[in-house]
């Protein structure tokens, strides 16, 4: 059977996953509050109406610190941008995704995640990731060495913990 959403007056279909299980991959839709509703035939749609907000999109300007232990999780980054909202925002640090913590519109902190995988970066390898301005997460291990044990982690951002940027 077809399975097709309403969100607000936008019509979506859908894919049944399982018994009481389906996905939709919402609509382009301007900012504001919808309401989600299901149906099979395109006429009845269910009576319980649930909302859905559209926000803004996010961005990302700049995270500090932009280095810190590998081997030591709990370093607070912050991350500054515009359109951080509120709700459960995650952060990902290469592939492992962290709660963030909203601080206002422009800024939100998460504790990095323990990183394995260390390999040796060459100094100026090093200055050319923050020259460039990456927003990546460089974690050195021997500060002091021309070459130092590090790994070049990215960093993103989500407002869903589904659709990520960085």
């Amino acid at each position: 059977l077809p399975i097709i959403s309403r969100f607000g007056k936008s019509i979506v279909h859908g894919e049944v996953l399982s018994s009481g299980h389906s996905v939709f991959k919402a609509p382009s839709l301007p900012v504001g509050l919808y309401t989600l509703e299901v149906s099979q035939n395109l006429q009845d749609f269910t009576s319980s109406r649930f909302p859905i907000s559209f926000c803004k999109d996010i961005e990302v300007k700049n995270i500090h610190p932009s280095f810190g232990p590998a081997d030591n999780a709990g370093t607070v980054v912050t991350i500054f941008g515009k359109g951080f909202i509120d709700v459960k925002m995650s952060c990902k640090f290469a592939n492992i995704t962290v709660t963030a913590s909203f601080l206002n519109d422009e800024e939100i902190i998460c504790r990095t995640p323990s990183v394995s995988n260390l390999e040796w970066l060459s100094l100026y390898n090093q200055a050319q990731s923050v020259i460039i301005g990456k927003k990546q997460f460089i974690d050195p291990h021997y500060p002091n060495s021309l070459e130092t044990m590090a790994l070049l982690v990215p960093v993103y951002v989500s407002l869903n913990g589904q659709d990520f940027i960085g």
